[in-house]
């Protein structure tokens, strides 16, 4: 845990962690379980923005030995969900339709099932579809989701700030 404090009574559970929007992450060592086995993978999480109109904000992420990441779970500067995977310099994302604009606490998910991939917002289906460069409506991405030996970062915030 670094750059980032423990706060209480301010979320849906009572307690969380506020990352400071400049390097602010919890780190989770690497496992086998926290590749996409079978090209399988749910990514879950609780997370607010500090401050409505902030830059991207990555919840959830994995990076591959270089400067990609494995997958990642983020909000983008626009305020979409994004569901990101690269394997190497190939970029497959699905976006979400509705925009957070807000500051409130959202429930943020991503399923994808080796094919199709389904993004969920407060527990509400949002959209779904097939990974592609040019997004999830694109064709089906025929490289998958590599496996890494990199830690997954919690709140791995570039610009803006997270909690």
């Amino acid at each position: 845990v670094s750059q980032s404090r423990y706060q209480t009574g301010n979320s849906p559970y009572g307690a969380n962690m506020e990352f400071n929007g400049t390097g602010g992450e919890i780190t989770v060592a690497s496992s086998s379980s926290l590749n996409a086995a079978n090209n399988k993978l749910t990514l879950s999480i609780w997370g607010r923005k500090i401050n409505a109109g902030t830059g991207a904000q990555r919840f959830i992420s994995k990076d591959d030995s270089g400067s990609y990441y494995v997958y990642s779970l983020q909000l983008d500067v626009n305020g979409n969900l994004l569901f990101a995977t690269r394997n190497g310099g190939n970029l497959r994302v699905c976006e979400s339709d509705k925009v957070i604009t807000d500051t409130n606490w959202h429930h943020y998910a991503a399923s994808y099932n080796g094919t199709v991939i389904f993004l969920y917002i407060d527990g509400i289906f949002n959209k779904s579809g097939r990974l592609a460069a040019e997004g999830c409506d694109g064709a089906t991405a025929t490289d998958g989701i590599v496996t890494s030996t990199q830690q997954v970062r919690i709140g791995s915030v570039r610009t803006g700030a997270v909690s």
